[in-house]
């Protein structure tokens, strides 16, 4: 890429134009992407990896050495300062990590089987399944592995369980699943997630309105009949007073 001052890309100041990115122990294989990408862009991959028969421009090398040295921490800048070539530099640096990478593909495949098998359980919400999905998609990236939007998405929604049935058939049926972004299935199964918690309070708030009015109700009759028993009661001691005759009276009968 030209400077404002026209001149070519491995010239005057046109190494400020890119940002670097660091080398780590654990990013080898984004980082030998991104640097190939800057010096394919700025002309100087041929110098990594040259056409048959092809003689290096020095001036190029120089370069591309220069964008490799801000692209590694100090520790292995002190490791590879005897190399003479860019391509010796890029090569001793793959030797290095070469076990590493090994490790984040063992490691892209866990992660690919923990996606594959992960459901959400009852008692998650779906912003918690949500998480859950971010987080295994965060861990592949930093093992290069990047995750398709309609990928996410058939995630989600293969991933709830049954009581979400009726939404995700709808999105499946009327929506475009390949265009539509995780962020937007969320927002839906979030809606349809607050109308069943709705829905069921409003079930939970009958049920116990309907107990409480059975409770009253049979409360209700256990009081008359306690009332009732009480009137039968004393009606009777009325009629057994009515008919009792005092001893007084008896005498006087047989006298």
């Amino acid at each position: 890429m030209a400077g404002s001052s026209g001149q070519s890309p491995i010239n005057g100041n046109s190494l400020s134009q890119f940002q670097c990115p660091i080398l780590k122990p654990t990013n080898y294989t984004v980082w030998a992407i991104r640097i190939k990408t800057i010096l394919e862009a700025n002309g100087l991959w041929e110098t990594i990896e040259p056409a048959e028969n092809a003689t290096v421009d020095t001036k190029k090398d120089k370069s591309a050495i220069a964008y490799l040295f801000q692209a590694i921490p100090e520790d292995v800048v002190l490791q590879v300062a005897s190399c003479k070539t860019a391509k010796e530099i890029w090569d001793n640096l793959k030797i290095r990590h070469v076990g590493v990478d090994r490790v984040q593909k063992a490691r892209m495949h866990t992660l690919m089987s923990e996606f594959e098998l992960l459901q959400m359980r009852d008692d998650d919400t779906i912003d918690s399944f949500t998480a859950k999905i971010n987080s295994i998609v965060t861990r592949a990236t930093e093992v290069g592995t990047t995750m398709s939007q309609p990928t996410l998405v058939r995630k989600l929604l293969n991933g709830v369980p049954d009581k979400f049935t009726q939404i995700v058939a709808s999105m499946e049926q009327y929506s475009d699943l390949e265009t539509m972004t995780l962020q937007e299935a969320v927002g839906r199964l979030k809606t349809y997630e607050k109308r069943l918690k709705l829905k069921k309070g409003n079930q939970g708030e009958s049920q116990d309105r309907l107990m409480f009015t059975h409770q009253d109700n049979s409360r209700g009759r256990q009081s008359g009949n306690r009332g009732r028993g009480r009137f039968n009661q004393t009606r009777g001691n009325w009629r057994n007073n009515g008919n009792r005759q005092s001893p007084r009276n008896k005498r006087r009968i047989y006298i």
